[in-house]
């Protein structure tokens, strides 16, 4: 009965560890999308002006960045899937 309590608590012990790992590289991935749409707005920074200064509406010009990092989060999610 105690070799199956301490296999279970080792057990336990790894699951906790692993899930540890999985938020570190769900953050890491999160982190990378946000810089990637960041960088994709600055590179973009001169045609937004120019739609804001031509009377697009806001929420129109935020679509595109918006949508790139939506893209990236469901590729990534079916890579993910497929490993």
């Amino acid at each position: 009965v105690d070799a199956f309590r301490l296999l279970y608590e080792d057990i336990e012990s790894d699951q906790q560890v692993w899930n540890m790992i999985s938020a570190l590289v769900l953050l890491a991935a999160a982190l990378a999308a946000f810089n990637l749409v960041t960088r994709i707005v600055e590179a973009q920074r001169r045609e937004i002006g120019i739609g804001m200064a031509l009377g697009v509406p806001r929420a129109r010009l935020a679509i595109r960045p918006l949508l790139v990092g939506l893209q990236i989060g469901i590729l990534g999610t079916i890579a993910g899937i497929g490993v």
